[in-house]
């Protein structure tokens, strides 16, 4: 079954609830060491919820082209990776890649 996009839910003291349901838009990725691997966000998705068992790193818009796949080469600028990132707003974004140094395994919630 294909999962939805569910509401995030903010409350009145400014934390967030996250609601998890058998139909939750999940992405789950095993990441092999230096292999990068690509996500696209579905239509609707405000924010990415990550978890991992280890350390990888994360692009946002990268295209499946290859030419901006996540990579651990020393970078300086706004258009680099993120590293363990664990919550994102990303609206506009419509894919992610992700990259690890050894065998880890992440997934992505989606919301709207």
């Amino acid at each position: 079954m294909v999962g939805t996009l569910s509401p995030m839910t903010v409350m009145h003291d400014g934390s967030f609830a996250l609601t998890v349901n058998p139909t939750t838009y999940t992405t789950v990725r095993t990441l092999a060491a230096d292999v990068a691997e690509y996500i696209n966000v579905p239509t609707g998705a405000v924010y990415a919820i990550f978890g991992s068992s280890g350390t990888f790193a994360c692009r946002y818009n990268a295209t499946q082209a290859g030419t901006a796949a996540a990579s651990f080469a020393d970078s300086t600028g706004g258009d680099t990776i993120d590293i363990n990132p664990t919550i994102r707003f990303i609206r506009g974004v419509t894919e992610l890649s992700v990259i690890a140094k050894g065998d880890v395994y992440i997934s992505v919630t989606f919301y709207k």
